[in-house]
């Protein structure tokens, strides 16, 4: 059965019931304590809502745009046939959308944020990059790598769900859950059906950004900000169909009537203005930076247990076949042992797995069984039908061999074999503990990264002294004892890597990281430094069997921009006893590396008797 929501931007939602089935999960539950704006929220009070209702309306937009897509495609093809056009008939009936198609896009847009952080992107974004600065080895990652993770952890762990997906897609279910991963990517498969494109452009449309993810975050920031977005994502829906162009011919696009050009310009019109105004603002990013150092400095301190939750000593793990995991530790091992008198032609490092054929998962859960009674009708084996309890829990093994190639200094080997492997105790024991900057590969532990890690850290126990140091960056955000912004530079069209320049130079003088940040912001269109219209294809009133994209030749209007991208750099300061220290300094830094400072342009104005531009208030 499928249930209606109410909703303050969308009104009536109905859903239907496979899609409650994912909304009624602990993986998906838990996008309930995710602030959507992350630190705006401290500096816009209503901007509470929460990444839930942005994935529920973004469900529900994606819905409309697949309805109204599928509505025109029909009216389209009956025309074509009462035209007498065949070929085109022909070639657009391979566009239309069955009702798995349309299921399948309404799932990916429930699920696209189902990868989300703590504060949202200030965990993917600059949590990740402030460890992979502390450690070069730390994988870079995205929250969409994230979702499509959770989305198969979560049928996993919910049987209820699994055999849900089963009964609506049958055999099915592998490719349409690979085809909902792939929509939230916006990744078209080379071997995927061209005439079926479109459908990638709905939830995240790496085409021109224009995608019913970013309707709903427009209208549900701008209601929660107490800001007004003239974009009207009703209207533009209305007007969207399906096209084969021009200019690829096998493949298909969301055209949409050339009138509404201008209403494509307030979209990213009102883009740049949440930026500037919010997601941006200089208050947002302070708070941003100090949960972020906050999640750093305890990192190696705050930690989760996985799945298995048991206490393994090093000592102990020969006799726990079960905890082996190994991770690219056989490498690390070979390259220990190559650090002493070893030489390649002394050793051998072996990984050894074990398992049942699919990696650590039962195949036998993916094969489709019939009975005596019913040989109508195939189902998969779940974890809840289980055979016999004397099947095992664990499906895969894993464990090093090292050999020895040479007698001469096999005792030699066994002493450094025995020192090598204590420095890389995690070969032998699946670790309990894992690191917050190491959960998104642990989907068990990713489910419980909400909001609520910064109150865990906050009631930590005899914290340790960078565990202390985040708990008073925590409590100096509730009190707005903020990282302080003592300068920013003008606008530029490219940065070009003067943000590390900068920093390198500040780091020069007596100043240390635990003293300043640097900033880079981004403000674009979306496209970075290209007009995203561009990439817009459009029909005309006189001409609806063909689209085409837009040029910059013919413009909408002299009011618009030319440029579509600025960037600009940020200096914070994170310890207020060299605050002077650091504005002098900054002042010298930023004349090495060519950038204009706002302030120091003001000051100059001012003699001149010219208005600086941004000034008057209180930085």
């Amino acid at each position: 059965m499928s249930k209606i929501l109410n909703d303050p931007i969308h009104g009536t939602i109905e859903l239907d019931s496979l899609l409650i089935s994912i909304i009624d999960t602990p993986q998906f539950q838990r996008l309930r304590n995710i602030k959507q704006l992350g630190g705006c929220y401290f500096v816009y009070p209503s901007a509470s809502h929460n990444r839930f209702e942005h994935s529920i309306g973004t469900c529900f937009l994606a819905s409309k745009l697949a309805r109204q897509l599928q509505k025109r495609l029909e009216k389209d093809i009956k025309k074509l046939e009462k035209d007498g056009n065949d070929e085109k008939k022909t070639k657009l009936e391979k566009a239309e959308m069955s009702k798995n198609d349309k299921l399948c896009i309404e799932i990916a847009a429930l699920c696209h944020d189902i990868g989300h952080g703590p504060y949202s992107h200030l965990f993917d974004r600059l949590f990740n990059k402030a460890m992979k600065k502390k450690d070069p080895s730390t994988v870079e990652w995205k929250h969409e790598d994230v979702s499509r993770m959770m989305i198969d952890y979560m049928i996993k762990e919910n049987d209820d769900l699994k055999e849900a997906f089963q009964m609506r897609f049958g055999a099915d279910t592998e490719r349409s859950t690979e085809f909902i991963k792939d929509l939230i990517d916006g990744t078209q498969k080379e071997t995927e059906d061209k005439a079926k494109y479109y459908m990638y452009e709905i939830v995240a449309n790496k085409r021109n950004e224009i995608d019913v993810d970013k309707m709903d975050y427009f209208a549900r920031d701008c209601h929660g900000l107490g800001m007004k977005s003239n974009f009207d994502h009703l209207r533009f829906i209305s007007q969207c169909r399906v096209m084969f162009s021009s200019d690829t011919p096998d493949e298909t696009t969301i055209a949409v009537r050339d009138k509404e050009k201008y209403n494509l310009y307030e979209l990213f019109h009102t883009r740049i203005g949440l930026f500037r105004r919010a997601y941006y603002h200089k208050v947002t990013k302070a708070v941003e930076l100090m949960f972020t150092d906050a999640l750093v400095k305890s990192n190696d301190h705050f930690l989760f247990q996985n799945n298995k939750g048991e206490d393994v000593k090093m000592s102990e793990a020969w006799e726990h076949p079960e905890v082996y995991k190994i991770q690219g530790e056989n490498d690390k091992l070979e390259s220990l042992l190559l650090q002493t008198e070893l030489t390649e032609d002394d050793f051998a490092v072996q990984k050894v797995t074990y398992s049942y054929g699919k990696g650590p998962d039962n195949p036998i859960t993916s094969v489709y069984f019939y009975t005596k009674e019913n040989d109508t009708d195939c189902f998969a084996s779940t974890k809840s039908n289980k055979t016999s309890l004397f099947l095992p829990e664990t499906f895969q093994e894993e464990f090093l061999r090292v050999y020895s190639k040479n007698d001469e200094k096999i005792d030699i080997l066994k002493k450094e074999t025995t020192v090598c492997l204590k420095q890389i105790t995690k070969c032998f024991v699946k670790r309990e503990d894992v690191k917050m900057s190491e959960a998104w590969e642990h989907p068990e532990v990713y489910v419980k990264l909400t909001d609520s890690v910064f109150d865990g850290i906050l009631m930590e126990k005899n914290p340790k002294k960078d565990m202390r140091k985040a708990q008073e960056l925590i409590n100096n955000v509730y009190k707005l004892k903020l990282y302080r912004r003592v300068d920013e530079t003008s606008p530029v069209k490219k940065i070009q890597g003067k943000n590390d320049k900068l920093e390198s130079l500040l780091l020069q003088t007596e100043l240390t990281e635990d003293d300043f940040a640097v900033q880079k912001v981004t403000y674009s269109y979306g496209k970075g430094p290209d007009n995203p219209i561009t990439s817009v294809y459009f029909y005309t009133k006189d001409n609806d069997t063909d689209c085409f994209p837009s040029t910059t030749s013919k413009k909408t209007s002299l009011f618009l921009s030319e440029t579509f991208q600025e960037e600009i750099l940020r200096v914070y300061s994170k310890n207020d006893e060299k605050i002077d220290v650091l504005k002098k300094e900054t002042t010298k830094c930023l004349i090495q590396v060519a950038l204009d400072s706002v302030k120091n342009l003001a000051i100059k104005q001012e003699h001149q008797g010219i208005a600086a531009p941004g000034t008057g208030t209180k930085q």
